[in-house]
């Protein structure tokens, strides 16, 4: 794990057509440390975005992804850009990485929706390596994936749940455990402990690492105080969750063990921040 003072956290933002990074422990109006964005970078409406264990940006929009270097900024080309017909991406709506690279994304085509698998170090027109159905009830509109210790977890706001599956999954596969009773899931995240996030509607949800069925929540994080708008994709480190929220152009921090109207601990928010519509973050 990087030196606190070197993690940052990394936000796609859809209507900037960028990747904007700023120190974790960033509060305010403030500039971005750094910013993946222009021409050469081909980005256009970015949707998610993750890092693998070398510091690469991998980041998504609705029918391709790009792949920085480490460190990449300003104006830059992408190393690797996976997009055409072979990768089988249709209206790609989240993205998990490994370490290695290994990439997965959420695919909702409405209906039979699916998540496609892709080798580390894919580029071009490259088909996936594996490519996951739901045997149980379908995905239905597949959004934030996670991936933690072997598992997936995959947000799905159409069947109002929360899916895991094994990572290794290819072909028509029955979920190994399904949270239910979740109004519109869209981000999810997992800590070193197992526990899962999920923002629903204005809320933070978290549930225990063995949840399963309509579960009972470990904590919410709801209210007014929270400035929760629109949230999007979220991120955990160490004793911190961090949220992107596309309603009010923010990226808010809270306490891991945070529960109820709590007030954000940090707060990115204004016009020198750059952001616009951000739609998901990834610390790293």
């Amino acid at each position: 794990m990087p030196a606190l003072s070197g993690v940052k956290i990394y936000t796609a933002d859809e209507s900037a057509n960028a990747v904007f990074a700023y120190k974790l422990t960033a509060n305010g109006d403030i500039k971005p440390s750094t910013k993946i964005k222009g021409t050469n970078t081909g980005l256009a409406a970015p949707i998610g975005v993750d890092n693998d264990g070398s510091g690469q940006s991998y980041v998504l929009e609705q029918s391709s992804f790009a792949v920085f270097a480490a460190g990449a900024r300003g104006n830059v080309a992408p190393r690797f850009l996976v997009s055409g017909a072979l990768t089988q991406l249709d209206n790609a709506q989240g993205i998990a990485v490994d370490p290695t690279g290994i990439t997965y994304v959420t695919n909702s085509t409405g209906g039979n929706s699916y998540i496609t698998v892709y080798a580390a170090g894919s580029n071009g027109n490259r088909g996936a390596i594996a490519t996951i159905f739901d045997g149980q009830n379908f995905f239905f509109i597949p959004a934030g994936i996670a991936l933690f210790n072997g598992t997936l977890y995959v947000a799905d706001p159409g069947d109002q749940s929360l899916n895991e599956y094994p990572a290794n999954s290819n072909g028509i596969v029955n979920p190994t455990a399904m949270i239910t009773g979740l109004g519109t899931p869209r981000g999810v995240a997992v800590d070193t402990k197992g526990r899962i996030y999920v923002t629903d509607g204005n809320s933070v949800i978290v549930y225990a690492a063995n949840a399963n069925g309509n579960a009972t929540p470990l904590a919410t994080i709801s209210g007014s105080a929270t400035l929760l708008n629109g949230p999007g994709g979220l991120s955990v480190h160490g004793a911190v969750v961090v949220v992107a929220n596309s309603g009010n152009a923010s990226i808010t921090v809270y306490p891991v063990n945070g529960s109820g109207n709590i007030a954000p601990l940090r707060l990115i928010s204004g016009a020198l921040t750059g952001l616009v519509n951000p739609q998901d973050v990834d610390v790293h």
